[in-house]
Parts: C-alpha cells; structure tokens; sequence
C-alpha cells in the first residue's frame, strides 16, 4: 500500500508538471495575458470538417485518442482503480481548457485546470 500511494503521488506530479508547462505557454509572458497562443489546430480542424469518413476529422479525433490513451496508461501505471474514466476526465479538462484560452480567458482558464486536475487525482488517491 505504501509503494502504491507514493506512486500514485508521483503521477500526480508528473501530470502536474505537464500541466505547468501548458499553463506557461498558454498565459505567455506579459503577466499572464495571452501573447501568441492560437488554440488548437485539431480542434479547429474537427469544427470545420465534421462530415462522416472525412480524413481531416479522424485525424483530429485520432489526436485526440493519443493523448486518451496516454492518459490512460500513466494512470494504469500508477494504480488508480478507474484510469479509463481519470483519462476521459483529463482529456475533457485539458480540450475545454484550450477553447477557454482561444476565446480569450488564458491563463485562468489552464489554473482553473490545473487545479480541477488536482481535484480528480486527489481524490482517487
């Protein structure tokens, strides 16, 4: 039990740290205001071609089945009980999160993130 909590502790900061590095990019370096960031190509993408088979879609949704699965799999490693739903979760955290700065709410929206990430994992600690 006490490999499996430090372990689990160690996911959370390794994602914690992947969420930092978001975060800087997205606020940008004028006092947290967003300077360049233009949101997300496969976002965007999925918006204009959403018809059934088109290839530009399924890349945008294949993307965003990666970082599912990537999710999935640090959250297996780290002994969570229900690491598909904790992916799904982050997944949708870390989507909404860049619409938000896109329509402008920039850093608050990825420390509004961060911190609802930290919620979800804590939780299942």
């Amino acid at each position: 039990p006490m490999i499996c909590s430090s372990v689990k502790r160690l996911f959370l900061i390794h994602l914690l740290l992947r969420v930092g590095q978001t975060l800087h990019q997205i606020e940008g370096a004028s006092g947290g205001q967003v300077t360049d960031f233009c949101g997300c190509m496969f976002i965007k993408a999925s918006a204009e071609y959403q018809e059934d088979g088109n290839p530009v879609w399924a890349e945008a949704e294949a993307h965003v089945q990666r970082i599912t699965d990537r999710l999935e799999g640090l959250a297996r490693a780290a002994g969570y009980s229900r690491p598909a739903a904790i992916a799904r979760q982050l997944a949708i955290l870390k989507e909404g999160a860049i619409i938000m700065a896109t329509l402008g709410y920039g850093g608050s929206a990825a420390r509004d993130a961060r911190d609802i990430a930290m919620q979800i994992l804590a939780e299942r600690l």
